[in-house]
Parts: structure tokens; C-alpha cells; sequence
């Protein structure tokens, strides 16, 4: 039965060129509907840009540093690699995009990084300045300090600004007043710094 073998391997020979042909037509159906709208496609940039930055802040772990140039470095990859084709092109111009955002998200989250208190502190001398004063209510004011010195904490575990919630009554400051006190029995907590 060499006719019947003949014919079996003649169809599982064209199998696979008739499925590489379709996914061929597909791409080349996509690249035309690209070209058709080039002029618009700049309009989708903000769109990726803005897609990197909230795949950033979905991630459940703070990615490193060297994610997000991992990120851009395979972007630029994409695009050094599809440059002669213009489908290719575009989607390294996407990838670099998304990349972009989300390299911008990581870099800003690291320039704002500062030491945080990992819990409450009570009992602990405070110096610094009042940046700012706000009455909560007849009984409760809150006062946000710059801090100088946080008790025994060394500088680098310091943070830039701590919030004191205390009586109102006793709260007789102004914004940019110096001041140095120990607060026992009132709780005080961190605050990321203004900018």
C-alpha cells in the first residue's frame, strides 16, 4: 500500500504549511488594518504609557529597579528587531510604551521613597518645626512637624515629616514655629513627605 502511506504523509505534510499560511494572512490582514490607521496610531501612546504605569501599581510586590530596565532594554530589543518590517515596528513602539510608564511609575515611587515608622511611637522627644496646624474638632488638633530629631532614631531611619495628634487646649503653635517635646502618652505617626 505504498499509495495509501504516500498520501497519508502528503496530508500531514501540508497540515502544518496551511496552518503557517493562515497565521500569515492573519498578520498580514493586522499589518494592512495598521497601515490603513498610521495616522492615528500616535493617539494610543498616552493609552500604553498610562497601561505601564497601572501594571506597575497592580503588581502585590514592589518590582526592583532593574525590572523596569529589564522592561525597556527587551522594548528597544523589539524594536531593533522588527525595523525592517513595519508591523514589527509598532509593536515594539507599543512595547516600548508600556515599558515607559512603567519604568516612569518605578522611578517615581523611588524618588519619593522615604523612612517610614514602622509602628507608633509614644514616649519620645520630637524637634522640629510645625509645617502645619489643623484644628480637628474642640477637643483634637493635629500638627504636621519637620522633623530635626525623632528620640534615638538615627538620621537615615528618621522620616522627613511626622503628624501628633494632641489637645487642643494644649496645641498653642503656628506654622513655622520651632519647637522641642516629648510626647508620652500620644500616639505619633508618619506622614510621606509634601511636595
Amino acid at each position: 500500500m505504498p499509495g495509501r502511506d504516500e498520501h497519508a504523509s502528503g496530508h500531514w505534510a501540508g497540515e502544518p504549511q496551511r496552518r503557517l499560511g493562515g497565521a500569515a494572512l492573519a498578520l498580514s490582514a493586522v499589518a494592512r488594518e495598521l497601515e490603513a490607521e498610521s495616522d492615528r496610531l500616535s493617539l494610543w501612546i498616552p493609552v500604553l504609557f498610562g497601561s505601564g504605569i497601572l501594571a506597575y501599581f497592580a503588581l502585590s510586590e514592589e518590582p526592583r529597579l532593574l525590572t523596569a530596565a529589564a522592561l525597556i532594554m527587551a522594548a528597544a530589543g523589539l524594536i531593533l528587531a522588527g525595523r525592517g518590517t513595519g508591523l514589527g515596528l509598532m509593536i515594539g513602539g507599543a512595547a516600548l510604551a508600556l515599558a515607559a510608564g512603567f519604568a516612569n511609575a518605578k522611578l517615581h515611587t523611588e524618588m519619593a521613597r522615604a523612612p517610614v515608622l514602622a509602628k507608633e511611637m509614644r514616649g519620645v522627644t520630637v524637634k522640629g518645626f510645625v509645617e502645619l496646624y489643623e484644628r480637628r474638632d474642640k477637643a483634637r488638633a493635629r500638627i504636621t512637624l519637620r522633623v530635626i530629631a525623632l528620640g534615638d532614631l538615627p538620621p537615615a531611619e528618621t522620616p522627613h515629616r511626622v503628624r501628633v495628634t494632641l489637645s487642643a487646649a494644649k496645641a498653642t503653635v503656628e506654622s513655622g514655629e520651632a519647637v522641642c517635646c516629648r510626647f508620652s502618652g500620644l500616639p505619633l505617626t508618619a506622614c510621606l513627605p509634601r511636595r
